[in-house]
């Protein structure tokens, strides 16, 4: 991954040696799961015959156990790393430079589809998981792609309140029985939407990076959920589900796109709409909504917010916002006022979750875990945050308690194993708090 979170990765594994390739006839159970699981998914995509988006959705795809590495698949690579095994699958070990997520991954000379394992225990939900992420797969080709940043205004109480408010706007906007009653919902919706962007202090970047987030984790979310529900009436309980399991998250500067997208899109369908023809990396969800419903900026948030539940949500997000003030308080004193170490690189590979990351101002964005690998080597930090600079070249641990040894260096919090070419700095005058990893 480069400077940018196109990819969307969650918390992976430690070393693991590509060159211990297992075989699958002391798993067979999960063989034979993961193998009815890509053959429920070709069916459920059959289904669809490329009508959502013009073209045959299924893709090679993979599942990885994150507590041994083990790689499932449902076809041999094409560099030959997988070996055969019982139930027509494939099946290999996940390199040690790689980070096991739901995402897209090159690997074997091919892309992939790659999922997490344990898959979730319903058909549904797998095939919801599984469609989300084959849609990544496709969305280059699609042109619906794009670069952006992490929002994140959406840290702040203030932004949160109108978040929530939108989203219970669209929620009234997915429950109404009307053209009419829809079109107002929506218009509402709108209204906070514009309200949050209002206040905050770039509201041309807070647009647009909200914007292409929609396409870019909104979209699938939509796709998965349309595909994969088979009466309307599924699709509207699914995105009341979806609203209350996103309700409290901890973080939305990249979460929020799963939720808002998915209820944008239907909303695009309930209107009507033949929204998906023409669109591109530059497209609006909410722009195609606003000039549906005719919707105009006049619309005075203050008049409707009691309608969409204002005062609990306000009461929620302060007590949140008091609280989370005390966590930014000590993750700044961890990062600027006791010992760390410091690590710099070009691109790089990261594995996070994506409910759990927290803007620190002018600092970075703290990472409670995550996994980077890179030509600097892996860092794996299980506990206690890393932060990563504004720019994305950099990165800082607590090196409180370290422990050094041959190949590695660890904390209770974090491992870090250096690639071949890379020493580590104790701290000196020049630098006192800080261990710095350098390039021979």
């Amino acid at each position: 991954m480069e400077k940018s979170v196109r990819n969307v990765l969650s918390v992976a594994l430690g070393v693991m040696v590509l060159c211990c390739l297992i075989s699958c006839n002391n798993d067979e159970s999960d063989s034979a799961v993961a193998s009815r699981c890509f053959n429920d998914l070709k069916r459920e995509l059959k289904r669809d015959n490329g009508d959502l988006w013009g073209r045959q959705l299924y893709a090679p795809t993979f599942v990885v156990n994150t507590e041994t590495g083990e790689i499932i698949a449902d076809r041999q690579d094409s560099s030959g790393l997988f070996r055969p095994g019982e139930n027509g699958i494939y099946c290999g070990v996940m390199p040690a430079e790689c980070n096991p997520a739901n995402s897209v991954i090159d690997l074997g000379g091919m892309r992939w589809v790659m999922v997490l394992w344990p898959l979730p225990d319903t058909k549904f939900e797998r095939n919801v998981l599984l469609t989300h992420e084959t849609f990544h797969y496709w969305q280059p080709a699609l042109g619906l792609n794009p670069h952006t940043d992490l929002c994140s205004h959406l840290d702040s109480e203030t932004s949160r309140i109108y978040l929530k408010l939108e989203w219970n706007a669209l929620e009234a906007a997915v429950q109404a029985e009307t053209e009419e009653s829809t079109e107002i919902a929506v218009s509402h919706a709108l209204a906070f939407r514009r309200a949050r962007f209002c206040a905050t202090s770039d509201s041309n970047k807070t647009m647009e990076d909200e914007r292409a987030m929609l396409l870019l984790e909104g979209l699938p979310e939509y796709t998965a959920y349309k595909i994969c529900c088979h009466s309307d009436g599924q699709m509207k309980e699914s995105i009341l589900k979806s609203r209350q399991n996103h309700w409290n998250n901890d973080s939305y500067v990249y979460s929020f796109a799963y939720h808002t997208g998915l209820a944008y899109g239907y909303l695009l369908d309930k209107l009507g709409l033949d929204w998906r023809e023409g669109l591109d990396e530059s497209s609006s969800l909410t722009d195609i909504a606003a000039e549906a419903i005719h919707a105009t900026p006049s619309v005075n948030t203050d008049s409707i917010a009691q309608l969409y539940g204002q005062d609990t949500i306000e009461a929620y997000e302060h007590i949140r916002a008091l609280n989370m003030a005390k966590v930014k308080e000590a993750y700044c004193h961890l990062f600027t006022g006791d010992t760390i170490m410091s690590l710099t690189f070009g691109n790089v590979s990261m594995g996070f979750h994506p409910a759990k990351v927290i803007d620190l101002a002018g600092f970075g964005t703290v990472y409670p875990n995550i996994r980077l690998t890179g030509d600097f080597g892996i860092l794996d930090v299980r506990d206690g945050g890393c932060l990563m600079h504004p720019n994305w070249d950099a990165a800082d641990v607590s090196a409180k308690g370290i422990t050094i040894t041959a190949d590695s260096l660890y904390t209770a919090n974090w491992t870090f194993y250096p690639a071949e070419g890379i020493s580590v700095v104790a701290p000196d005058a020049q630098h006192p708090p800080q261990y710095q990893v350098k390039y021979k």
